[in-house]
């Protein structure tokens, strides 16, 4: 749960419940059920954020369909770093030679996770080559950007893992995956996914930041648009120095049109013009796939609720010129002010008296603010001057963007409940995670004080030592 404490954002875990059926009625009376012994309000909660599951964000049915039956102000939010996984995750559909290179990736890691003697083969080559020791990383579809690490760990190994499978060859897996391999095309385009891939994994950590607000998501999502969009005209960093080495590797003069096998750290990669015109054509859909799935995912010149919270960040305001300043946020806070005219004491008074005020307010003296910051100013020095605002600010500040702290949350329970300890009780699960996310470090836990209370409970046996 996010919340609003002195001006600042804080985001807490709450309780660990069961819930039987996992329907849409179940789930929401199970979260009136916790809020209610909480004390709060139903009227009290701006944000639902969620995976994007039906069950949850259904229009009709769902969770949020349901509580806004009786909080209309209740906005649904479709975590932005479950959208942005499935930007990336759904972006080879259609292009083939990159979903064969999923399937070569995930049959590469079985071939080695399954053996130990290939583990321990592919160490030594890459101590013999002065290679990182690393392992091939799996694809897991329940973790963000799986592909992305399993694609960086093998481009770092990649010389390694080619003279394993060359070593192997009498394997019939080990050939196929070496034969695949060994084209200059799937080496480039490791270089290539490597460097896209890095890219999205950036905007993916920003994302899952407890402080993340609705102002930041639109400009990353700009600046990633950018990156990629740059690297289908001119390679990144790793899918350039790849083409170079190539490139070197081939000697001079060579013509164009000649194929060849160079020499890659040790290991042999066959080279063809051909492969050189798949590499530009899967960079091609690949990169319009990204960025129409960025486009829809995260549309650009969407004004909706949520977007025109932006207007109360002073980043906004920095660059405007005297003739932009008169309209600037106008829609924008008209379109809050309708949305939460429940909620606002003078809806009316927010559009045409406070925030142009406002606005004067932050041009002169705020400029260099953050959202944040400028929150917790009007929050806790200037409430009485902007009461209307105030509650916007409040409202943008527990808005959740993103469902990663609730994740962790489930990293947590899954690291008490293992299947080694399956008969633990949800209260004792509750408990255990709510120590574990919430209670002091263990150098600064009162273990005397907990022992007394542990002796006064009730009568203990004496125990002698």
């Amino acid at each position: 749960m996010t919340l609003v404490n002195c001006g600042k954002r804080e985001t807490h875990f709450v309780k660990n419940v069961e819930i039987e059926g996992g329907t849409a009625d179940a789930v929401t009376a199970r979260l009136k059920e916790v809020c209610q012994d909480m004390g709060v309000e139903s009227t009290k909660i701006m944000g639902f954020g969620s995976d994007g599951a039906s069950v949850m964000m259904g229009k009709r049915g769902g969770v949020v369909a349901k509580l806004k039956e009786e909080n209309p102000d209740l906005i649904g939010i479709h975590c932005v770093a479950h959208r942005l996984a499935l930007v990336s995750s759904q972006a080879s559909r259609g292009v083939k030679f990159l979903e064969n290179y999923e399937k070569k990736v995930a049959a590469l890691f079985a071939y080695f996770h399954n053996s130990p003697a290939r583990m321990a083969n592919l160490k030594e080559i890459q101590t013999l080559l002065s290679e990182d020791r690393l392992r091939i990383a799996g694809l897991h579809s329940v973790r963000w950007l799986s592909m992305r690490n399993a694609v960086t760990s093998l481009h770092r190994i990649y010389s390694s893992i080619l003279l394993a499978l060359e070593h192997d060859s009498d394997n019939p897996t080990a050939k196929g995956l070496h034969t695949f391999l060994a084209k200059s095309s799937s080496l480039i385009l490791t270089g290539y996914l490597r460097d896209v891939l890095g890219s999205i994994a950036i905007l993916s950590k920003v994302f899952q930041q407890d402080n993340l607000t609705v102002t930041t998501v639109k400009p990353m999502v700009q600046s990633t648009r950018e990156r990629i969009d740059a690297m289908e005209k001119s390679p990144g960093e790793f899918e350039k120095a790849t083409r170079d080495f190539i490139h070197r590797a081939r000697g001079e003069p060579a013509e164009p049109t000649d194929d060849c096998t160079v020499e890659y750290h040790g290991a042999s990669v066959r080279f063809s013009p051909e492969m050189i015109t798949v590499v530009d054509n899967v960079k091609t859909a690949f990169t319009g796939n990204l960025m129409g799935n960025l486009e829809n995912r995260f549309p650009p010149d969407e004004l909706s609720v949520t977007s025109s919270f932006g207007v109360l960040d002073p980043a906004g305001m920095r660059h405007l010129t005297k003739a932009q300043v008169e309209g600037y946020g106008m829609s924008e806070v008209k379109l809050l002010a309708e949305h939460y005219s429940n909620t606002l004491p003078d809806a009316e008074a927010c559009v045409n008296e406070e925030f142009p005020l406002f606005r004067q307010v932050v041009i002169h003296n705020y400029l260099d603010f953050s959202l944040a910051r400028m929150a917790e100013m009007v929050i806790t020095d200037l409430c009485a001057e902007f009461p209307n605002l105030t509650i916007l600010y409040k409202i943008v500040l527990v808005l959740p963007m993103s469902s990663a702290a609730c994740e962790r949350g489930f990293s947590m329970q899954n690291l008490i409940k293992t299947s080694h300890r399956n008969r633990l009780s949800t209260e004792s699960v509750n408990s255990l995670t709510l120590i574990s996310l919430e209670g002091p470090h263990y150098r600064q836990f009162p273990y005397e004080k907990a022992l007394l209370r542990w002796n006064r409970d009730k009568e203990r046996r004496n125990v002698s030592h």
